[in-house]
């Protein structure tokens, strides 16, 4: 799955994301946005109610 991330668009890598943790993320929220610091590039965001611990 990494090495094609590059052909893929944003929904699509979320989408496959969000499929991979499912099991244990169920209602995990990922969102894609261009990185503030090179919006030539891609930042993901995670967001989960048991990350909160962290």
């Amino acid at each position: 799955m990494l090495a094609v991330w590059h052909k893929m668009n944003r929904t699509e890598i979320v989408s496959q994301l969000k499929g991979f943790l499912a099991e244990n993320y169920p209602d995990i929220s990922i969102r894609i946005e261009p990185w503030k610091d090179d919006p030539t590039r891609d930042a993901i965001y995670f967001e989960e109610e048991k990350f909160g611990v962290f």
